[in-house]
């Protein structure tokens, strides 16, 4: 038997010419982006572990511009189309009701991958894999995830930490989060953590890759998986210089300026880090494109 067409053709037409209207696709990004990014803005934005975030959704639309030329739309399924529009709705309404920022990017991301299949087709789809999976980076982690691997994190550093300056020769000691190193004692805060800066680091490492190189897939999701040990490592060793500048020059300059600027030279470090890793992963690279 062959498979049965819910909709009629005509009813499946009028579905999809509405749906591949200029003025429809405009507004369907209006009506669920600009609620989610007015709230960001005044919300999570103006918070360290989302300054990021404006970054990507702006390098993420000229991806899509830039890989959109050319395209030649397909024929889309109005049954899946329905499909991924209609529970992503239904979370947008509820996410909206509730206040969880993550559920209304969630529910944005997905309903804008609906509009899109509606507008271009199932094969154009494909080609913009890249910068629609891009956009994933764009939503805010639950705290329900955040929380304990920001814990588990920073036990990991300390307790890393305090080895490698032990073995060094320093005096220092440690229970959980809080570090001691003479008569000081330093309170690892879940910046310390270094989760945020680990997001930051893969959001630019990927758009750094694609847009360098149109890499395959397999090898964004290889670096990826390098990036993660980078930016530990690098976060370490800033945990480490600021128990040094203490041990050094005291806690007023661990805790001043130099507490930022630790903080901005690792993450530079861990992306030029990420940057020659890519270049001795270059043969590589070349051989899946072969």
């Amino acid at each position: 038997m062959g498979s049965r067409n819910l909709f009629g053709k005509q009813y499946e037409g009028g579905i999809i010419s509405v749906v591949r209207n200029y003025w429809f696709l405009i507004a369907a990004v209006c009506l669920f982006t600009l609620p989610a990014i007015y709230s960001m803005a005044y919300g999570t934005w103006l918070r360290d572990q989302s300054i990021q975030t404006p970054f990507i959704l702006a390098s993420a639309f000229w991806l899509i511009a830039r890989d959109a030329k050319g395209l030649t739309r397909s024929n889309p399924r109005v049954t899946t189309f329905l499909m991924i529009l209609t529970p992503s709705l239904v979370a947008y309404v509820f996410s909206m009701v509730t206040g969880l920022i993550w559920l209304t990017w969630l529910a944005t991301y997905t309903a804008l991958i609906a509009v899109v299949y509606g507008y271009v087709g199932a094969s154009p789809l494909q080609r913009l894999w890249f910068p629609l999976s891009y956009l994933i980076f764009v939503i805010p982690p639950p705290d329900v995830v955040t929380s304990p691997l920001t814990q588990s994190l920073k036990l990991w550093i300390a307790s890393a930490t305090l080895t490698s300056l032990s073995l060094s020769g320093f005096e220092v000691a440690g229970s959980g989060t809080m570090l001691y190193i003479d008569q000081y004692e330093v309170q690892l805060a879940d910046a310390c953590a270094g989760l945020n800066s680990l997001f930051s680091l893969l959001a630019i490492g990927s758009f750094y890759i694609y847009a360098a190189h149109r890499a395959d897939w397999r090898y964004c999701a290889l670096l990826a998986l390098l990036i993660i040990p980078i930016a530990i490592g690098a976060n370490m060793v800033r945990v480490a210089i600021l128990l040094l500048l203490t041990h050094y020059f005291g806690d007023g300059v661990a805790q001043g300026p130099a507490h930022e600027i630790a903080g901005l030279t690792m993450f530079v470090a861990a992306f030029i880090a990420m940057i020659g890793v890519d270049a001795l992963l270059t043969p590589f690279r070349r051989a899946l494109r072969s």
